[in-house]
């Protein structure tokens, strides 16, 4: 009888029944704890579109919205006229006597002043605010688009950290499998004692791991929390790439950088229209009181009014209204340079997350491939094993790299999906 088989009674047996309740054993373990949480809690998945509509209620969008319907209100305000200034008066009164019956010029009083500033910095100002309203609508759009990105990558992350802990856990059963071979072949008289000590080392590397992994899970959710104010563990929604068209407004912060134009050109406007009048009215009614026909009022009472019409002239012109326009023409310059310095800056980053969701993707493809090579490598140990001429060690090896591929497809599918997010969020999507 050959040594190798002493301790093994009908070894093809007794390995598929192993076999069989290994994978038992491992499937109990990924499934048991989320069948009985879904029955101790009642858990029912969650519509994504119900988590991601309480973005709506994170403060950065609150305040960019409100700050939207400040700018609406602002501009009403513009387009109106000042209040007017109603005066009233007692006119040329003498001192000793106090009297409206003395004097000629005495009088009482009540007048009216409109001021009507410049129709064209009114318009200017109206249109400026409104701009202004449009441009915070288009960072509302923007910063919501950023957050649902970032939602989704927690989301994403949540799921790979997951997965890559129950990877790590099932990694070191499959050392403490490892152990009992390992001792077993010690028992059967090989010297392979050294293999103990090492793999005490990977365990506790495992074990490190797995603590790194649960850390980086509770960050991420409480990122997750900060977004929507409650933990969940709904999956993310499928993640086409969407296709960048090539014009450079379909980057949302190129649009926001053709509105800081359109904020310029109204400045523009509004300078060149202080060249113009600024008016104002003003009538006053001056009521006179009869004499008493005594010494010192002989006259008789008459009622009379006064009007008057102010405009402004641009005097100053060179030293105010044209610095004034120079500089409002060179910011203006400035926000064109600036939408092309942004288009390319985008540009560049979208190629960028799309090349890395390019990488990932074929990083994926090789390392199923190596994956498939692995498992007929496996296979074929255990076909030798079964045939009574080799060891069970080299299985086991080959299952825990088994394990360690399958960590490195899920990260590298966590990194695809999540440069996936990343450049769709730079578009505007319609």
């Amino acid at each position: 009888m050959n040594p190798k088989h002493k301790f093994k009674i009908q070894p093809t047996t007794r390995l598929r029944a192993r076999f069989f309740t290994g994978v038992f054993a491992q499937l109990l373990a990924i499934y048991a704890p989320l069948a009985i949480s879904s029955d101790a809690i009642g858990f029912q998945p969650q519509d994504f579109a119900a988590i991601e509509a309480r973005l709506l209620k994170h403060p950065t969008l609150q305040q960019l919205k409100l700050r939207s319907t400040a700018m609406q209100a602002f501009a009403k305000a513009d387009s109106a006229l000042p209040d007017p200034i109603i005066s009233l008066g007692l006119n040329n009164v003498p001192i000793n006597t106090f009297a409206f019956d003395d004097f000629l010029p005495t009088h009482k009083s009540i007048g009216i002043q409109q001021s009507i500033p410049n129709g064209g910095i009114r318009r200017a100002r109206l249109q400026n605010a409104r701009t202004k309203s449009a441009s915070l609508e288009l960072a509302f759009e923007y910063e919501h688009s950023l957050l649902r990105a970032s939602l989704i990558i927690g989301l994403i992350d949540q799921v790979n950290l997951e997965q890559e802990i129950s990877l790590a856990r099932q990694r070191d059963r499959k050392y403490s499998e490892l152990q009992q071979v390992v001792r077993n072949e010690i028992n059967a008289g090989r010297a392979v004692v050294f293999r103990l000590a090492r793999i005490d080392i990977e365990r506790a590397d495992v074990a490190q791991e797995v603590v790194n992994l649960q850390a980086q899970l509770s960050a991420v959710k409480a990122k997750i929390d900060s977004l929507i104010e409650m933990e969940t563990d709904i999956h993310p929604p499928p993640l086409p790439l969407t296709e960048w068209d090539g014009n450079p407004l379909s980057f949302h912060r190129v649009r926001l950088a053709m509105a800081n134009i359109s904020i310029a050109e109204t400045r523009v406007s509004e300078v060149q229209a202080e060249n113009g009048p600024s008016w104002g009215v003003s009538l006053t009614y001056q009521q006179r009181q009869a004499g008493t026909g005594q010494m010192g009022s002989p006259f008789s009472g008459d009622d009379w009014f006064s009007g008057q019409l102010t405009f402004t002239v641009p005097i100053w012109a060179s030293k105010k209204q044209a610095p004034a326009l120079r500089a409002a023409i060179a910011e203006k310059a400035a926000a064109k340079m600036d939408v092309s310095s942004i288009a390319r800056e985008v540009e560049s980053e979208w190629r960028r997350f799309a090349a890395e969701r390019k990488a990932a993707n074929s990083n994926i493809v090789l390392l199923e491939k190596q994956l498939q090579a692995l498992e007929e490598q496996i296979a074929a140990s255990l076909t030798t094993y079964e045939s009574g001429t080799g060891d069970y060690a080299p299985i086991v090896d080959g299952e825990i790299t088994r394990l360690q591929f399958k960590s490195k497809i899920s990260r590298e599918k966590a990194r695809r999906n999540m440069m996936t997010i990343k450049a769709n969020s730079q578009l505007v999507l319609i």
